[in-house]
């Protein structure tokens, strides 16, 4: 049942440290731009900088000197409301969000083109949302495959195929496939998902396991943020020989951080390394680690001369789905998830790297009454085969 929210990279650089920070829908507008504009060379964008920057900083030091002064949350909204009505007008609020999420990209576009030749001339201050296109094809080249079990398919076979656990029937999976993709390809809220996945439920009649809030935060998450994983894990091989390592990230947005997780923060291993086909993020349900790419450059300037040893891979054995019609006893990586020891969109590409070949069209089947070569011992083809005499038969 793997299936990420729509992310974008924002690639920053401050103390001489190059980072890569990954905008979810649920990070601020303020976060974002706070990342640009305080972090980002001043060369890049300095009028943008110059004009959002203050606004931005000027908003937060507002907000904490009222969070710091309120005497309740009762207080603290009416504080805010008070603000927002005589303080901040929507235009001035509308005009600074746009040019901050148009610096955002332009930072991030300026740092890939510099190690990987992507042109900047697509990038537009009109932007304040692109679809991640790698992210949408991956996720369209899934199969619909109605299951019984999340167990049903396991690790990488979740790369070739979209599934839901306990959507046994093809029209469901179909349409539960669709409002994902609605919501991966039109950057859509967990909110609207919801009300898909409960129009999709009546329709069906389906009698699904787990309560609503719960099982879609699982399917709508999960595939969002699988899906995300495996577009940036393609975008990371193409442009593995400029940017060779790849550096764990722990994101602050977890609410429950996984210990493991939070000691591989930081860990640069190069992109091949072993460790990666078991731990490349994410670990798990709910984990929202990420990792960035690196140029040698970049490890220069981190004070290192090469990348880290890989930390030893322990695993145990556990058994899952013990109650349900598939279960399985595997061996699991410390610190991972059971089901999640693999690297989202690995599998889909050849082994050379590089997208999947394209697929081979069958031959085309013969007109009725022609002599078909594909069939089973030469025979003919189906549509004659009723006509043809008795003899043949």
């Amino acid at each position: 049942m793997h299936h990420g929210a729509c992310v974008s990279p924002i690639t920053t650089s401050a103390a001489g440290e190059a980072r890569t920070t990954f905008v979810t829908p649920g990070t601020t507008a303020a976060a974002m731009t706070a990342a640009r504009c305080t972090s980002a060379p001043s060369t890049r964008c300095p009028r943008t900088q110059a004009a959002v920057g203050p606004l931005v900083d000027g908003w937060i030091g507002r907000l904490a000197k009222d969070a710091a002064d309120a005497d309740s949350l009762t207080d603290l909204r009416a504080r805010l409301d008070a603000r927002l009505a005589a303080a901040w007008r929507v235009e001035e609020v509308a005009d600074t969000l746009a040019s901050a999420f148009a610096a955002a990209e332009l930072a991030g576009r300026y740092d890939v083109a510099e190690d990987a030749w992507i042109a900047l001339a697509s990038a537009s201050a009109s932007h304040t949302r692109l679809p991640f296109e790698e992210q949408i094809a991956l996720f369209r080249g899934k199969l619909d495959l109605p299951t019984r079990s999340w167990t049903d398919l396991w690790e990488a076979e979740n790369d070739k195929a979209f599934v839901v656990a306990g959507a046994a029937q093809e029209d469901l999976v179909s349409d539960l496939r669709a409002a994902v993709d609605r919501g991966i390809a039109d950057g859509q809220t967990l909110a609207t998902f919801q009300r898909d996945f409960d129009a999709i439920v009546a329709k069906h009649g389906w009698s699904y396991v787990g309560g609503r809030d719960w099982r879609t935060r699982v399917i709508y998450g999960t595939n969002l943020r699988t899906s995300y994983a495996a577009g940036r894990y393609r975008q990371a091989k193409d442009i593995a020989e400029r940017r060779p390592y790849w550096r764990y990230r722990h994101s602050d947005a977890s609410e429950r951080p996984r210990q493991n997780h939070l000691g591989w923060d930081g860990l640069i291993l190069r992109h091949d390394d072993p460790w990666w086909d078991t731990h490349a993020p994410p670990n798990g349900w709910g984990c929202k680690c990420y990792f960035e790419t690196l140029a040698e450059r970049d490890l220069e300037r981190l004070g290192k001369s090469g990348p880290d040893p890989a930390p030893p891979i322990v695993t145990r054995e556990v058994t899952v789905g013990a109650r349900g019609p598939n279960p399985r006893t595997v061996r699991v990586p410390e610190g991972i998830d059971p089901g999640w020891a693999y690297a989202p969109g690995q599998s889909a590409l050849r082994p050379g790297g590089g997208p999947p070949k394209p697929p081979v069209a069958p031959p085309p089947r013969p007109a009725p009454g022609a002599w078909d070569p594909t069939t089973p011992a030469g025979e003919w083809h189906d549509a004659s085969w009723n006509e043809s005499p008795e003899w043949l038969r």
